[in-house]
């Protein structure tokens, strides 16, 4: 190849890259703040202690913070919930449990 398509073609992947990577970053950003609003009061300290430790996408920790265990689980249930609602289109209703046939 020419280097310069060679310099076009990696110019043009570098700016498709760039835009996904800051929607990772916006969603990472928008669980963690749709999560925040959703966490009971008593269990807030412990959401920020392990949104703290949430990858860039916000789907998993990266580290297991020590909080107790019952607010851990109920900050996951939070942000389960959350990351659901957002993989979701607006509108669009899963039911919680699927119907027996």
């Amino acid at each position: 190849m020419d280097h310069q398509v060679r310099t076009e073609v990696v110019a043009a992947l570098a700016s498709v890259i760039n835009v996904e990577f800051r929607r990772c970053r916006r969603f990472r950003e928008t669980i963690i703040a749709n999560g925040r609003e959703r966490c009971e009061p008593q269990y807030l300290a412990t959401f920020d202690r392990i949104a703290a430790q949430l990858d860039e996408r916000g789907m998993r920790m990266v580290k297991q913070p020590k909080v107790p265990v019952g607010a851990a689980q109920a900050v996951q249930r939070v942000l389960f919930d959350t990351k659901e609602r957002a993989d979701r289109p607006r509108g669009a209703h899963r039911p919680r449990f699927a119907p027996r046939t």
